[in-house]
């Protein structure tokens, strides 16, 4: 069971970061962060600049705060090659 669950949301121009956890059968968004807006080339830029962060941020942050287990190593190994294919 992951601790947590961080999401990229694009919503027309407008992108957040979202945090959210699981209580029960009851899922709770605790954070939505905008990182951005896609309304200009600028603002474009800047959004696959943060997006181009992120891989290095989950090997380093998100990743180690997962439980080891079964399910978590599956999960690791995935991430794993998503991120290797996310720096191509």
């Amino acid at each position: 069971r992951l601790p947590f669950i961080l999401a990229v949301i694009a919503q027309g121009s407008r992108w957040h970061f979202v945090l959210s956890t699981r209580q029960g059968q009851q899922t709770i968004l605790w954070k939505e962060q905008q990182f951005g807006r896609t309304s200009s080339a600028v603002e474009t830029y800047q959004v696959v600049d943060e997006l181009r962060q992120l891989p290095a941020w989950a090997e380093k942050v998100y990743l180690p705060s997962l439980v080891a287990g079964p399910v978590t190593i599956i999960l690791l190994s995935f991430a794993s090659q998503l991120l290797g294919a996310l720096r191509n």
